[in-house]
């Protein structure tokens, strides 16, 4: 992909996970760049759908992302930071590192972010907050699904057995396939040590999620825990 097929498809990315409509070429010309034509938006769509990038549902003209158009654009997000006010709130309830302390901050994250925010205090021994944000997303509104998904996390002290293994130190995103939970969901996940025990801080949710502003709560809570 160029310069311009990047932007555009974060274009399109951004409204989707606004809207939760498909996205038209019409619509993406009017908001995109007044500049490009919108036969040439038309051909781009075409061809990040043909590279794919993006999908057509059945029931619409539009398109939405795909799981390897989330991956792009994941990797094309970089740094992220919160607010002062929010970064504020944060250092405010982790005074010092324990348990009660940390659920308060996945609390507060599930409270900003609408989604489900789990903690996993090494093996065995998980929390998990924000369910109800979950399963009220439209993208589990089928029976089946929803089934699967809560099943999983009747069992997340097994399900984040292989996170756990992960040695990565930063904060790591696992899209569609590659998430523990499913292909339904996208994971952010962050990862700290409490009493020499490696924990972990993750938020749960749909592919069509903010990653941008849940990927700014872990970094923030991970740079005050590491301070």
């Amino acid at each position: 992909m160029n310069l311009r097929h990047f932007s555009l498809l974060d274009e399109l990315i951004e409204h989707y996970i606004s809207t939760g409509q498909p996205i038209s070429s019409g619509y993406l010309a009017g908001v995109h760049n007044p500049c490009v034509s919108p036969a040439t938006v038309r051909n781009i769509m075409a061809e990040l759908e043909e590279e794919g990038y993006l999908e057509k549902p059945h029931t619409s003209a539009g398109r939405i992302p795909s799981e390897k158009g989330y991956q792009a654009y994941v990797k094309s997000l970089g740094m992220t930071s919160l607010s002062p006010k929010l970064a504020q709130e944060i250092a405010h309830r982790i005074p010092s590192m324990n348990r009660e302390n940390l659920k308060a901050v996945a609390q507060y994250i599930a409270e900003n972010t609408g989604e489900m925010i789990y903690i996993a205090f090494g093996r065995n021994d998980t929390y998990y907050t924000g369910l109800s944000h979950l399963v009220s997303k439209p993208e589990f509104c089928k029976q089946e699904l929803l089934a699967d998904i809560t099943g999983l996390i009747d069992h997340l002290d097994r399900v984040l057995e292989e996170v756990l293994n992960d040695e990565k130190d930063d904060v790591s995103v696992y899209i569609g396939s590659q998430s523990c939970f499913g292909p339904a969901c996208s994971t952010l996940v962050m990862r700290y040590t409490l009493n020499d025990m490696v924990c972990l801080l993750g938020i749960l949710g749909p592919m069509r999620m903010n990653y941008s502003l849940n990927k700014a709560f872990l970094e923030e809570t991970r740079s005050i825990i590491n301070t």
